[in-house]
């Protein structure tokens, strides 16, 4: 009976000492707090010798002492020289490795017990527990052998429970605290990043972007002190082109030697690329080593880091602290190497947009003077036959038969072949005449101070002669001939377009009369040539030898048929079939072009409504128009007018333009495409980045997709850095939200790279051929459209 009753009164003592302990934590708040009164509370309540608890950082799997009381305790401080342990070190490492009590009775017998500063016989840790993961331990030792036994065990478990608990709450307020604080710092440095990011799309002046990224850093860290520096290896030559500093001044137009390269910090920043983190008793190391010297004043502390910004050129953009008390950490590296980042991405933008601009005057297959270019230097040479009374001759060339390349070889041997037929034209003339190529296989000479007229005919029939042999283009041996007209300036032709045209009407004059020779323009021929074009357009049409063929534009999200660009041939009972480019540019040039695109739309429109009866079809087809027919009064009634005659839905139509038709004549261009859009037909730029600066004109325009000239698709790369003219034109799209269509896609490579470069849709030979009308079926019956 007296047993019960003093295991009842045991009973009562533990559940008051436990209500006594979960009372008191809960008027406590701070960590250190809480280990302390549970460590005093254990000894004094339990009559344990001492008390130890250890917190662990899971990191670094250690234990550290937090809290401690007892017979060690001198002066209201434990003294102890077992501060850390190491997870799975003595009895206290095991108990937080397996996340079990350990219940020692006599010490002498477990080679594991360590001696802290009185021996003890008997020992008992028990872990401290949330939910399984270990968050310390509760250590308590007794001077007796067999102290310890279920009841106590029983005792600091409890105690381990509730403590965990509050530690566990006490964790969660210390990092939702320490969360607030972070994320309120995250936002400013948030819209930091962003106002720095943005001006990847936004710059036009690299000096510009420089001081305004200063200025938003200077809202994250100290960055009174803040340098670019670029080394460009091509040219060997380091400068800053923005550099503030408290202690020196360097112009940014002052270019440095070698040995500031080899012996700076900058230079050791650009050798090691990588991140230059030091104090300034490091950075001294660096120079009594040797290694560096000093440039200007040393910082207290200095962190740079590398960036690249093209194939050549390599960046490092610096802050520097001359304050004592101002020192960069790791957070302020990741936030400089994120700088770092933007200002190559925009280095990388404004290089992408003087290559665009240079392709604006010069073809992107073989690197010659485009028309606009020509144009210029024809209007130049106008000029200074004036002053001079030099001659000058125009001769307009077309390879004879070249579309048979194309279509037996491909298009990259047929691309192939005009690069060497350029080199071959070059070697016919000397280096002050200017060749340009068109586009397709249209090449221009402009012979300059020539003194007879003779001389124009002599230099036509040796480049005549020059391609009657065969041309070698790798493995191949391509046998082809030239056709030539010749034109010179006279009083009624002193003007760089129409010396040109009668070029080009001399080089009809050619073709008619056999091919492989030359022509003169001479007045009336012409008039009467074009009389006769026309006379054949208007038969052709009529009698169906101008056919539509379509060739799919795929989704490469999902790889299926977006749309179709309709494409028009014309089949001569006689020649054959002509291709556009030996009847487009003509038609053009003497304002023919609008019979062909009305022919043109009307055949769309028929086709789109026999696939939207067939097969319910449910996306676009897109019809090439000229800018002469774009900016013509009231295009965008015609359009409309004969949709709605044939119940179509304007979103089934796009329409495509090439740069240098958008610009004939703005006003009306915009006027017709705001309408048109509005209605919902859709806007295509064809052969983007091939006609003009297109980054200065676009933002005037609304438009629905850009279509990148195949020429880009096939010069692209394995590395992404390598195709900063594709990556340009995709990022403007993506700032402008439109869609981006890449054309001349043959090989599975190139699908692949436009993918991983985020490029919305494709079209090529890869995919398919221009199919026929009754072809079209085959490819719809395989593979459902998506709009």
């Amino acid at each position: 009976m007296q047993s019960n009753v003093h295991h009842i009164d045991e009973q009562i003592d533990f559940v008051n000492f436990i209500n006594y302990v979960a009372t008191s934590l809960f008027e406590l708040n701070k960590t250190d707090e809480i280990c302390n009164f549970i460590a005093k509370a254990v000894v004094t309540h339990l009559g344990y010798e001492d008390c130890v608890i250890y917190l662990l950082n899971d990191e670094q799997q250690v234990l550290t002492q937090f809290a401690s009381y007892g017979h060690s305790t001198v002066d209201g401080v434990y003294v102890s020289h077992l501060t850390e342990i190491q997870v799975g070190e003595g009895i206290v490492g095991t108990c937080a490795k397996l996340g079990k009590p350990q219940l020692v009775s006599d010490t002498r017998k477990d080679e594991r017990y360590r001696v802290d500063n009185l021996p003890a016989l008997s020992e008992l840790s028990v872990p401290i527990l949330f939910e399984d993961k270990i968050l310390g331990v509760i250590d308590c030792e007794s001077a007796c052998a067999e102290f310890f036994d279920k009841t106590h065990l029983n005792i600091i478990t409890t105690i381990s429970a509730v403590l965990s608990s509050k530690l566990h709450k006490t964790f969660a307020l210390a990092d939702l605290k320490k969360s607030v604080v972070r994320l309120e710092k995250a936002e400013a440095v948030q819209k930091a990043l962003f106002e720095i990011a943005s001006l990847t799309y936004t710059a036009t002046d690299i000096g510009d972007v420089y001081k305004k990224v200063h200025h938003i850093l200077g809202r994250l860290m100290h960055s009174d002190n803040f340098y670019i520096a670029l080394f460009d290896q091509s040219l060997n030559k380091l400068n800053f082109p923005y550099y503030q500093d408290e202690n020196s001044d360097i112009s940014p137009d002052e270019y440095f030697s070698e040995s500031v390269l080899k012996f700076s910090l900058t230079g050791k920043v650009f050798r090691d690329k990588a991140p230059l983190l030091a104090t300034k008793a490091q950075l001294q190391a660096l120079i009594d080593s040797g290694e560096c010297k000093l440039f200007g004043g040393l910082a207290e502390s200095y962190l740079a880091v590398p960036f690249k910004s093209g194939d050549s050129v390599e960046g490092v953009v610096c802050i520097q602290s001359y304050n004592a008390d101002i020192h960069y950490n790791e957070s302020d590296k990741e936030l400089l190497t994120f700088v770092s980042h933007h200002i190559s991405n925009v280095l990388k933008k404004l290089m992408a947009e003087k290559d665009l601009q240079k392709l604006a005057l010069h073809d992107s297959l073989t690197g010659l003077p485009n028309r606009l270019l020509l144009l210029d230097r024809i209007g130049h040479a106008l000029d200074n036959v004036k002053r001079t009374h030099d001659a000058i001759a125009v001769l307009y060339l077309d390879l004879d038969h070249f579309k048979m390349v194309n279509d037996t070889l491909g298009h990259m041997i047929g691309d192939a072949f005009l690069i060497e037929a350029s080199n071959l034209l070059q070697e016919c003339i000397r280096e002050n005449d200017t060749l340009a190529r068109l586009g397709g296989d249209e090449f221009v000479i402009l012979l300059e101070g020539i003194k007879l007229k003779d001389e124009a005919e002599e230099v036509s029939a040796r480049i005549i002669q020059a391609f009657n042999n065969p041309v070698d283009v790798g493995d191949h041996k391509i046998n082809t001939s030239i056709s030539i007209g010749i034109a010179y300036p006279s009083d009624e032709t002193f003007d760089s377009h129409e010396i040109l045209k009668k070029a080009d009407i001399a080089l009809y004059a050619a073709k008619a009369a056999g091919r492989n020779n030359y022509r003169v323009y001479q007045d009336g021929v012409g008039e009467s040539y074009l009389t006769r074009f026309e006379a054949q357009m208007r038969r052709a049409m009529e009698r169906e030898h101008l056919r539509m063929s379509y060739q799919p534009i795929i989704n490469l999200k999902n790889n299926k048929v977006a749309g179709f660009e309709s494409l028009v041939r014309w089949y001569d009972p006689d020649k054959g079939v002509i291709p556009p480019d030996d009847f487009v540019p003509y038609a053009e040039e003497n304002h023919l072009i609008g019979l062909i695109d009305m022919f043109v739309l009307e055949q769309v429109c028929r086709q789109i409504k026999k696939l939207k009866r067939s097969f319910k079809f449910n996306g676009y087809v897109s019809v090439n128009i000229s800018g002469e027919t774009f900016s013509s009064d009231s295009f965008d009634q015609v359009v409309l007018s004969k949709l709605e005659e044939m119940n179509i839905k304007p979103k089934h139509l796009a329409i495509e333009l090439t740069e240098r038709g958008l610009i004939n004549n703005i006003k009306a261009a915009k006027s017709n495409m705001k309408n048109l859009r509005s209605a919902g037909v859709k806007i295509f730029i064809d052969d983007f980045g091939t006609g003009y600066s297109s980054l200065s004109y676009l933002h005037q325009f609304s438009v629905d997709a850009l279509k990148i000239d195949k020429s880009f698709i096939q010069t692209l790369q394995d590395k992404s850095s390598e195709n900063a003219i594709v990556t340009t034109i995709l990022a403007l799209a993506k700032s402008l939200k439109i869609k981006v269509i890449a054309e001349g896609i043959e090989l599975k490579k190139q699908q692949r790279l436009l993918i991983d470069l985020n490029c919305h849709f494709a079209q090529g030979y890869l995919f398919s051929r221009p199919l026929e009308q009754d072809k079209l079926s085959d490819i719809l019956e395989k593979n459902e459209t998506s709009a």
